[in-house]
């Protein structure tokens, strides 16, 4: 097994969503092989039909919601573009899966 079926993740459940998967490929940083380890989404509406960050420790797994002692911080604002040029940072350094 390789790439992301060997992952315990919902990773192909977002594929077969549609929802576009990119794999980092920490071999092109600066650190090199470091894995990335960000924990944020980018929504582009709230409620309030604004951006909205959110951050922190919370990786939405079950372990997190029910067991594990976790954090999250939302954020709107010039922050939320700030974080969007460093997913597309991340984008241009990943590859679809195989």
């Amino acid at each position: 097994i390789n790439g992301v079926q060997k992952w315990y993740s919902k990773v192909n459940q977002l594929m077969k969503k549609g929802i576009p998967v990119f794999l980092y490929n920490g071999q092109e940083t600066e650190r090199n092989g470091g894995i990335m380890h960000h924990k944020y989404a980018l929504f582009a509406k709230n409620e309030e039909n604004q951006p909205l960050l959110w951050t922190g420790s919370f990786n939405f797994t079950n372990a997190a919601a029910t067991m594990n002692e976790e954090n999250a911080l939302i954020l709107y604002g010039q922050v939320f573009q700030e974080y969007a040029t460093n997913f597309e940072s991340l984008k241009q350094r990943s590859r679809p899966p195989s």
